[in-house]
């Protein structure tokens, strides 16, 4: 599984629509959520994980929880 997250520019250089700007808030919500469940699972502890919190979060389940193999690519820039 392959997931894209791009999008989570600056709003105010881009001159994005509306539907552009929501699509962001989702992007950093789901990313938010994302390294909340990051940080719990490499506590290993038994603690509630919010998986239903995002769709992301919920596609890639199996991914982070199973014995699957991860391997997570993060592209960034200083700004």
């Amino acid at each position: 599984m392959v997931v894209d997250l791009a999008g989570s520019e600056s709003l105010g250089k881009t001159l994005s629509d509306h539907q552009t700007q929501l699509e962001g808030k989702d992007i950093n919500q789901s990313l938010l959520v994302l390294s909340r469940i990051i940080v719990l699972l490499s506590k290993r502890k038994d603690v509630f994980l919010p998986w239903r919190d995002s769709k992301l979060t919920m596609l890639l389940k199996k991914c982070l929880d199973g014995n699957a193999h991860f391997s997570f690519v993060a592209c960034l820039s200083p700004l």
